[in-house]
């Protein structure tokens, strides 16, 4: 107890007529009534204690004196009964805390090596093991072998249990969760007196290890008989805090409330077993902070760096803080874990009103720990209020915090307030909600001078004033009528909560949104090199790769799409719904379209392109469009494969690869690039697998795999056949384009010995006309049994035959051609001939690759013959209609229909055709700028 005229006693009552039922650390007490002390080292430390138990009195019935047959029980750690003590009850035994000077001796502690000199005696304990030992009391007649029937009610007006090592007392380590005292008037021989003050303080310790005290003035708190239970959840443990922590009545005075709570001293906790937690840091703001356009709903964004109490206040009335009945909106996260925390606001205000876009206001993200509960159990009056002050962190907490509490489910319980009334009754009225703005107490109380605080008397204190006013009940005030029934305390569980540390950090936000614009360039000299700067030079064009980009605004902090859009045909695109004043925000390059809300696709180009700069592209926006936010792609340079048949070559022999190009005449390396055009000579190249049976030099100098070739100069480069027992070699190629990429796909050279057809074949040309692709080459000496396949390919990798034509000489040189009618449209179309003897010799011509024209085309007229129906299949490089006509052999329209063609791939039926008589037939196609002829003929 803190003065010696205001008395304050640890309890212990069991008995049935005590109002708080059992309380105290009695025999049997669960665990929250237990008190503990905690060893660290019980190697060197030792319990010093003493009490003096008295008969606990109600108001104008004096004490009896000191009792002589009480008891305590110490149990280890492990539960175990280690020690019964009979505690003295005489001036001058070790033990016992009394007489004239017991005050003194008891504020003093205990005489170690005889100090200090106006000490107590104390007796002693000495543990055998660390961790939490607890005490408990009772009454016994037969030498502490059974407890008294009918139990006990006593207080201890003095009581000590210090722990020490050596001379050194080491404070704090004794603790409670449910601490039961009683006030006591020492002048009046000791009894429970209304009207005397408990002077005491507390320490608790938080489950997040913030140290918190909660302090009483010098006078006001009148409590008779109470309990101090400090807890995290309010006045009961369902989970829900927003709910548990505002006052209730109390059904009965006997309930289990307050269970559950944590460790509670009388004296700051010992740092060295009770740690305070790191120093915590603000919220911090990501980017962006606010997500979602006008009108909403928003995500509000932050990272919380520790566990806890996390607030947002949207300050919008323009007044500083919150005010009640405003449009300020005030939202609560109590219990957050550590993390991105994201709040869904619907975009009103306090009011209910929706917040008109292009609003700008603060936001205020507070985060709190160390949140302490101060659940007051049957305290009929706090006239002068209390305070709370955070102990440590010592560099993290405040001191004189604010204070919380939501009276209003308190009603009125009983009609009658006389003299004989319940205990129980309470006419004193409901509370109000302060769950918001919270009061700071003024601090230190001077008397009769009024100040602020958390305080009660007869009413709810609406005023918050210091000390609170008593109210008038039938011509007599609450705290001189000796009636606890209009009390606004009495048989209620008053709730106080507030925070040992509170840091803010606030934003200033923008209720709009603005667009990003960019465009996709086709980078072809690679002049990005890897970065966004630097994209479009040489007036390089915008692409959207064949219309299958698109372009996705990303949430940073989510990684979720907040728009999505096509990339346009000239590269060009717009996104909207972009956050202003946010930093770290994300366009996405994608070949799907992302889903607003849900992750981005991954960011991808189609595999015939590559990126010469990231597909990612971060920005920060202000309040302005976001525009060049640009890309660069480019189309990969392809490598053609090459066949070639010659002679048998001598041993040690160079061969040039410069040739004409002619199966018998290898040509040199040939590729292309959609934006360089025709790869060859004065390009680079490089060699990725040498031949594995012969040699291959460049300028002299032996190639290995790898070997990169700058300025491509064929004559330079020659194959050395180190072995003649061999059929073929071969090697691989592949060129890098002006952007310096390399085909993916290297093209294979191959070079062919064979005595049979090495000098049998001239040279293999094609060219494109108005009627399709015309291949011509020459067959020297041709004999009957030769023939040539023609074979198509549109990846110079995989090759189809399309046709075949037999020889016709007869040991004389033959030219040939071959018309294909029908090529790939729109892209490059290589040809090669494969060519057999008769005698089950193979030889492969030169490739000859005929570049893309963009012109509509019909790709296949079929069956021919046929009999009921024709389909036309033909590629259109735009939007058109579409005619069909049959024609007879002299050109008389049979029958004729309309179509409406897309872009790209089209197929038509032509049906009906079933009684036409067997014949030749023309179907001719017509388009906007082209007429096409196609003989066909039917069979019955």
């Amino acid at each position: 107890m803190p003065n010696s005229a205001n008395g304050t006693g640890l309890i212990v009552s069991t008995t049935t007529t005590f109002p708080l039922g059992n309380v105290g650390s009695y025999l049997g007490a669960p665990v929250d009534d237990r008190i503990y002390f905690h060893i660290a080292n019980s190697g060197s430390e030792i319990l010093y204690y003493g009490f003096n138990w008295e008969p606990l009195s109600p108001g104008g019935t004096p004490s009896t004196g000191t009792y002589n047959n009480i008891y305590m029980n110490i149990y280890d750690p492990t539960g175990t009964l280690v020690t019964t003590v009979h505690l003295p009850s005489t001036v001058g035994t070790p033990g016992f805390i009394g007489g004239a000077t017991g005050y003194v001796n008891a504020i003093q502690g205990p005489i170690i090596g005889g100090l200090p000199l106006n000490g107590y005696s104390p007796l002693t304990f000495t543990p055998a093991m660390n961790g939490d030992y607890y005490v408990s009391f009772y009454q016994s007649t037969d030498g502490g072998v059974t407890h008294i029937t009918g139990g006990e009610s006593m207080i201890s007006k003095y009581f000590d249990l210090t722990i020490a090592a050596g001379p050194l007392k080491i404070p704090g380590r004794v603790h409670c969760n449910e601490w039961a005292f009683s006030v006591y008037n020492p002048s009046k021989s000791d009894i429970q007196d209304p009207l005397t003050p408990t002077n005491a303080q507390f320490f608790g310790y938080t489950p997040d290890s913030v140290t918190v005290k909660v302090s009483f003035p010098a006078n006001g708190f009148e409590p008779l008989s109470y309990i101090v239970a400090f807890n995290s959840f309010g006045v009961s443990n369902s989970g829900n805090w927003l709910v548990d922590r505002n006052s209730i009545n109390l059904p009965t005075l006997v309930a289990p409330y307050l269970t559950g709570g944590y460790d509670v001293f009388l004296n700051p906790p010992d740092p060295n077993v009770y740690p305070a937690c790191v120093i915590p840091k603000p919220p911090i703001l990501l980017a962006p902070v606010i997500s979602g356009c006008p009108p909403g709903p928003y995500n509000i964004r932050f990272k919380a760096p520790q566990a806890g109490d996390y607030y947002l206040l949207f300050d919008l009335n323009g007044v500083p803080g919150f005010q009640n009945n405003t449009a300020d909106r005030f939202i609560e996260l109590p219990s957050q874990s550590p993390g991105v925390v994201t709040y869904v606001w619907d975009g009103k205000d306090g009011l209910g009103n929706v917040v008109p876009a292009n609003t700008t206001f603060p936001i205020i993200f507070s985060y709190r720990k160390g949140r302490i509960n101060i659940p007051f159990y049957d305290v009929e009056l706090n006239v002068y209020g209390f305070r709370v002050d955070g102990v440590s962190p010592a560099a993290a907490v405040q001191s004189n915090t604010t204070l919380y509490w939501n009276d209003t489910q308190l009603t009125n319980m009983g009609t009658a307030c006389v003299t004989g009334s319940s205990n129980n009754n309470n006419i004193a009225g409901t509370g109000y909600d302060n769950s918001v703005v919270g009061v700071t107490p003024v601090w230190p109380q001077l008397p009769a001078v009024p100040t602020y605080g958390r305080a009660w008397s007869g009413d709810g204190n609406p005023n918050n004033k210091t000390p609170a006013d008593s109210v008038l009940y039938g011509g007599t005030y609450n705290d001189e009528d000796n009636l606890q029934c209009n009390d606004f305390g009495n048989a209620r569980l008053l709730n106080t909560w507030a925070w040992g540390i509170t840091l803010d950090t606030t934003q200033l936000l923008t209720l709009t949104c603005i667009t990003v614009s960019g465009t996709v360039w086709d980078d072809a000299d690679g002049s990005a090199n890897g970065t966004f700067t630097n994209i479009r030079t040489n007036s390089e064009v915008g692409t959207n790769a064949g219309n299958t980009l698109y372009a996705n605004l990303v949430d940073p902090v989510t990684g979720n799409v907040l728009s999505t859009t096509t990339v346009a045909a000239n590269g060009t695109y717009t996104l909207v719904n972009c956050p202003v004043n946010a930093v770290g925000m994300l366009v996405y390059i994608t070949t799907s379209p992302g889903t607003v809300g849900s992750p981005v696709p991954t960011a991808a180009i189609p595999s015939t392109w590559i990126n010469t700069s990231p597909l990612i592209e971060p920005f920060n926006s202000g309040s302005a469009p976001v525009t060049g936010v640009d890309f660069g792609i480019e189309q990969l340079p392809d490598s053609y494969n090459q066949n070639y048949t010659i002679g048998t070559p001598v041993l040690n022999s160079y061969l040039p690869l410069n040739g004409a190009g002619t199966i018998a005449s290898p040509g040199p390396l040939t590729g292309s690039d959609p934006e360089d055009g025709v790869l060859g000579s004065g390009k680079s190249v490089v060699i990725t697998t040498v031949p594995s049976n012969e040699q291959l030099y460049y300028n002299g100098t032996l190639v290995t795999n790898g070997f990169a070739i700058t300025n491509y100069n064929p004559t330079l480069l020659q194959v050395k056949f180190t072995t003649v027992n061999t059929l073929t070699t071969s090697f691989m190629y592949a060129y890098v384009d002006a952007a310096g990429k390399q085909d993916p796909t290297p093209a294979t050279y191959t070079i062919t010995m064979s005595v049979a057809l090495s000098t049998s074949f001239g040279t293999f040309t094609g060219a494109a006309t108005d009627m399709g692709n015309v291949l011509t080459w020459t067959s020297f000496d041709e004999h009957p049994g030769m023939r040539f396949t023609i074979q198509r390919s549109v990846d110079g990798q995989g090759y189809t035959a399309i046709g075949e034509v037999e020889a016709t000489g007869n040991g004389t040189d033959i030219g040939h051609s071959f018309t294909d009618n029908s090529p790939t449209p729109n892209t490059p179309n290589s040809y090669r001939l494969e060519w057999t003897d008769g005698n089950g010799n193979v030889a492969y011509s030169n490739v000859v690759t005929i570049a893309a024209s963009l012109i509509s085309g019909v790709l296949d007229v079929s069956p021919n013959p046929f009999r009921e129906q024709v389909t036309v299949r033909l590629s259109l490089t735009s939007n058109q209609r579409v005619a069909i006509r049959l024609l007879d052999s002299k050109g008389m329209l049979l029958q004729q229909g309309q179509y409406q063609g897309v872009k790209g791939v089209n197929t038509f039926t032509v049906e009906g055709l079933a009684g036409l008589p067997v014949s030749v037939y023309l179907v001719q196609i017509v388009l906007v700028d082209q007429v096409f002829v196609k003989k066909v003929f039917n069979n019955r």
